[in-house]
């Protein structure tokens, strides 16, 4: 049977395809509704499901347009299911199709012009389970009168039934006015939007459970979820959350932040940044594959982003958190490997925490985490002194003289906080510093006689770690090398030649006290007897090799020395006769000008004893 039905009748406003046919089965004389779906070749369960076979094929048969048709036909598939064009899953649509406004069937009753059966009929909207209130009569929707899965696809009986007790359904419904959640449901039904741009970017079942978690979340609290509140508190529940969904983004940001405000789940160890959010978070960590659900998940990252103290890398949501808007002391401290107590006293002191609020735990202590990028960066590798040097592979005094002559600073001095006794240096600076040095340097394997390392290359010159390390950073020495087998700054060699020439200062003009005893064959003790006699004059002048001050005698002062004052022992021909110069001298009236204690030995003013040294040959030469 193809043709036209010759008995037809018209598809009433928002009637189900089910019903339609039934209508059009009882039209025709047939009550049961699988009894005239066999005979016109059509399959009540395609019809329920809204295949387009179908009801191509039931526009052929009622001569309604096969659109009109599709407009109030339930499209369900394995990936969900659409009602005028709006996508829903399959939860979302009531399965038995016995929900009722008891409101509309009485009107459909009272305004009857044919049997019940045939002028009563189901709502197509009555199956979204989002809508649980008419819009015209403002009651409650709902399996009033029980449901009985044999009726399923059979309308037309069930509708009789429920004559009989329509009174009672009348009696228990609910009269309520619909939501604004409802509204904005029916409006989007309708084909109408703009009332609320971020929900209408979300599929149609999104937007309705959204709302519905988002108020349960905030109204109920972080641990309830919207199957353990009535129906009562989800419709409360659902217009708070449109209530601030429909007022945008920032709405909703704003909520999320109270919410977390209040949440203690959110300070609770290993709680995680979506604790706060409750049934919201559950929904998106449940659904976190499905793509109707990435706007949101997208959005709630971007919020825990902006507001929760995170570290880098750590997934939300299955997705790659990125740095936080905030760090806390404890985030701060995973990211950085620094301890907490350390870390919060040096974000205290560089201004970093604002005053009043450094007595909080590790995680309520926040601040700014781009403010203190570069401070968190440093700290990720830094380094005490005693790991730096061992990181340079040198010693920790000749690194601290490093340190000292300014070569090399650290990034945190110590006692530049209070409470921050250690100096802090960071691996990439000590990188840097190591490469400077290697700037030059030549690749040799096998090391000259002349050649050394930095530390045994200063002990030769006599001269500092740091001097020679200043000298090769300001391109002074003209070779450097690097040792294949050694390893950072051990491995860097100079020429011993090289560095002496640079380091060693010009030749004294004189001769030291030591030199000056040898010269005039007196020992230390009589140089320091003649210097202080005044005989002689001194100087203090920095040694050209050691670059220590040093007292030196100059040349002019020996000269002066020779050239006025004479010893006994050197008019003695031989030391025995010392004696006998002196008592010589002495019978004479001369006095020495200078005496050498202990000794035989003393010095006379040339012009005190010139007149008499003919005598004196004459005296020691006479044995008597």
């Amino acid at each position: 049977m193809t043709e036209l039905l010759r008995l037809r009748v018209p598809l009433r406003p928002g009637q189900s395809l089910l019903s339609f046919v039934a209508h059009l089965a009882r039209r025709n004389g047939i009550n049961r509704l699988d009894q005239f779906c066999c005979d016109v070749d059509l399959k009540p369960l395609a019809l329920a499901t809204g295949q387009p076979q179908q009801i191509d094929r039931l526009a052929t048969l009622s001569g309604v347009p096969a659109a009109a048709l599709q407009a109030e036909a339930v499209f369900i598939s394995k990936n969900g299911c659409a009602v005028r064009g709006q996508k829903l899953m399959r939860a979302d649509i009531e399965s038995s199709g016995q929900s009722i406004c008891p409101a509309c069937l009485h009107e459909d009753y009272i305004t009857a012009e044919s049997a019940f059966s045939r002028s009563a009929y189901m709502r197509t909207i009555w199956r979204v389970t989002a809508i649980r209130t008419c819009l015209r009569h403002s009651m409650a929707v709902g399996p009033f009168l029980g449901q009985d899965r044999r009726l399923r696809y059979e309308p037309a009986l069930f509708l009789e039934v429920t004559a009989t007790r329509l009174n009672e359904a009348l009696r228990s419904a609910v009269q309520r006015e619909v939501s604004p959640l409802e509204r904005y449901l029916l409006r989007r039904l309708d084909g109408v939007g703009g009332a609320a741009p971020f929900l209408d970017r979300l599929d149609f079942y999104v937007a309705a459970r959204f709302c519905e978690v988002l108020g349960v979340a905030a109204s109920e609290g972080p641990r309830v979820s919207p199957s353990e509140v009535g129906e009562d508190r989800l419709r409360a529940s659902g217009t708070l959350g449109f209530e601030v969904a429909s007022a945008g983004e920032d709405a909703i940001s704003t909520l999320l932040v109270e919410m977390q405000s209040k949440s203690a789940l959110l300070h609770a160890m290993n709680a995680g940044p979506g604790a706060a959010f409750g049934a919201l978070y559950r929904l998106l960590a449940a659904n976190k594959t499905k793509p109707e659900y990435s706007g949101l998940r997208e959005f709630l990252k971007r919020h825990v982003e902006a507001t929760v103290p995170l570290v880098p890398g750590r997934k939300f949501l299955s997705m790659p958190l990125q740095e936080g808007v905030v760090h806390s002391v404890r985030t701060a401290s995973l990211v950085t490997g620094a301890h907490p107590k350390r870390l919060r006293k040096i974000l205290a002191g560089l201004g970093h925490v604002e005053s009043g609020r450094e007595g909080g735990t590790d995680h309520d202590v926040t601040f700014d985490a781009a403010g203190a990028r570069a401070l968190l960066e440093s700290l990720a590798e830094a380094m005490s002194m005693k790991e730096a040097a061992a990181y340079l592979n040198i010693n920790r005094m000749a690194f601290s003289a490093i340190v000292r002559s300014g070569r090399l600073q650290p990034v945190l001095c110590a006692g530049e906080i209070e409470g921050i006794g250690r100096s802090v240096f960071t691996r990439s600076q000590l990188d840097r510093f190591l490469a400077n040095l290697e700037a030059r340097a030549i690749p040799i394997k096998k090391t000259g006689e002349d050649v050394a390392n930095i530390g045994e290359a200063a002990r030769h010159c006599c001269c500092t770690v740091a001097d020679v390390v200043g000298l090769i950073l300001e391109g002074k020495v003209l070779w450097v090398g690097r040792s294949e087998g050694a390893r950072g700054f051990q491995a860097i060699l100079v020429r011993i030649k090289d560095l002496r020439q640079l380091v060693c200062g010009e030749a004294a003009h004189g001769l030291t006290l030591r030199q000056f005893g040898r010269e005039i064959g007196k020992s230390d003790a009589a140089v320091k007897v003649i210097i202080g006699a005044g005989a002689v004059k001194t100087i203090e002048a920095k040694n050209p090799v050691r670059r220590n001050l040093q007292i030196y005698i100059t040349r002019d002062e020996i000269s002066s020395f020779r050239s006025n004052y004479v010893s006994s022992a050197s008019l003695s021909p031989h030391s025995s006769l010392n004696n006998k110069v002196i008592k010589f001298f002495s019978e004479k009236g001369v006095t020495p000008r200078i005496r050498i204690p202990n000794r035989f030995d003393c010095f006379y003013k040339k012009s005190d004893v010139e007149e008499y040294l003919g005598e004196l040959e004459h005296y020691l030469s006479n044995p008597a």
